[in-house]
């Protein structure tokens, strides 16, 4: 399993197999770069990336869920992940020609044929979400700007 930091909010999940990306944002106008907190500022083109199986996005903001950036990248992605319950964000995906989306409902566990087990925990404010990703016997919480409070 391999995991590398991305960007901002984004990890891309490796196993060999399959690969899950989480929050893609990268592909915007250099303008725009100047007054965003992207942290690392990486260089990166579409072909860096390999076929996507899975994208997740963990909320409808554009620096979570970038137009730009899935669009580059559409011919690499099988299927994009949304937190379930809201159908403005799953209007703006299809919006941009994405009919393979699944829905990760809150608190539940979602299990995939690969071994992957995806949870979703939504914020109070259902504007945000984090994501613990269970794979190959590790754990990882991806908790962009989801605030979750102890319970």
């Amino acid at each position: 399993m391999h995991v590398e930091y991305i960007t901002h909010a984004s990890l891309l999940f490796d196993d060999g197999k399959t690969r899950l990306l989480t929050d893609p944002f990268y592909f915007f106008e250099k303008l725009i770069a100047s007054f965003i907190c992207h942290y690392p500022n990486r260089d990166l083109s579409p072909d860096y990336f390999p076929k996507l199986d899975t994208v997740f996005c963990s909320h409808i903001h554009d620096d979570h869920c970038h137009k730009k950036t899935l669009l580059a990248l559409q011919d690499k992605i099988g299927c994009i992940l949304l937190p379930a319950g809201q159908s403005h964000f799953e209007k703006k995906i299809r919006s941009y020609d994405f009919n393979n989306i699944a829905f990760l409902e809150n608190e539940k566990t979602h299990l995939f044929p690969n071994g992957l087990k995806l949870t979703c925990f939504h914020d109070k404010n259902r504007v945000d979400t984090a994501l613990i990703v269970e794979w190959q016997d590790k754990t990882f919480l991806h908790q962009n700007d989801c605030r979750l409070d102890l319970a």
